[in-house]
Formats: structure tokens, sequence, C-alpha cells
């Protein structure tokens, strides 16, 4: 009995999602722009992750937006919190990044992103490199992401 209510449930649940119009919001078919050139300023190791994560919508497609992007980045590690010895235990980074996006060489819109994460200290400075690396990692995938989502809405909006 219990079998048969899952079984229903799963049936019921993906017929739902089929049939009510549900599409990824990321999916790349439905997506009626392409970048064709970026620009960087600043930090490399955001460069990098943003480079690989925007190239997948460099194609060369007639009919779609081309936009061209102009991305400044900034990284910066503070210290959250100490102990009573005055060492570091928390620290936060944050990723500033401004993106200019351009059609046909006009400025069609300028926005800003901020994006942080706290992480605690460790003992062995190799862990902590790896640790902090892995949390710019995420954070410039959400960036990416962020700026996807954006081009995305500009042929929808003009307000962002």
């Amino acid at each position: 009995m219990e079998i048969l209510k899952k079984i229903i449930i799963i049936l019921l649940s993906t017929l739902y999602l089929t049939s009510c119009g549900f599409t990824p919001i990321y999916s790349k078919k439905n997506l009626d722009f392409q970048i064709n050139n970026i620009q960087f300023e600043g930090d490399r190791e955001i460069k990098a992750i943003l480079l690989s994560n925007l190239s997948a919508y460099k194609t060369k497609e007639k009919d779609k937006y081309n936009y061209d992007l102009n991305i400044k980045s900034e990284k910066k590690v503070e210290i959250a919190s100490k102990n009573t010895k005055g060492e570091a235990t928390v620290y936060k980074i944050n990723i500033n990044a401004t993106v200019e996006v351009f059609l046909d060489d006009k400025l069609l819109l300028t926005k800003h992103y901020n994006n942080s994460s706290i992480y605690s200290s460790e003992k062995k400075i190799i862990k902590m490199k790896e640790v902090e690396s892995r949390n710019l990692s995420n954070l410039s995938s959400k960036l990416a992401s962020e700026i996807i989502l954006t081009l995305s809405l500009a042929n929808t909006k003009s307000d962002f």
C-alpha cells in the first residue's frame, strides 16, 4: 500500500511538472542573446572562472542580441572575527563587480554585484587557501549566473 502511494505521488508530480509549462531559466535554447566580446579588469582568478562560465554564451548566431561586456572585479578578504589571543578565527571574502553591457557599441546598462561568503580559519595555511579558493570559485560562479540572468532579462525590461 505504501509503495502504491509513492508511485502515485511520483506519477502525479511528474505529470504536473510536464504539463504546467515549466522551463528552466538557464536553458540556452530559449535565450535570445549572445556575448560577442568580454573585457576584464581586476582579479585574474575571478576572470578565469567568469570566462569559463560565460564562454558557452559566445556563439555566432544571427537574429540574437549581440552584447559586449566590460567587467571590473575586485576581491577582498577581511578578518570577520578574532579569538581572545587576537588570532583570526573567521574570514569574510567579498567579490564586488561592475558589469557594463553594450549593445551595438552603445551602453545599455551598468549593474553592480556584491557577493560574499564567510569561512572559518584553518590551522594549516594550505588548507585555508583551498577553502578560500573554493569560496572564490563558488562566488564567481554565482556572479556568472547573475550576469546571465541580467542579460536574459535585458530585452524584456528596461528597469534594473
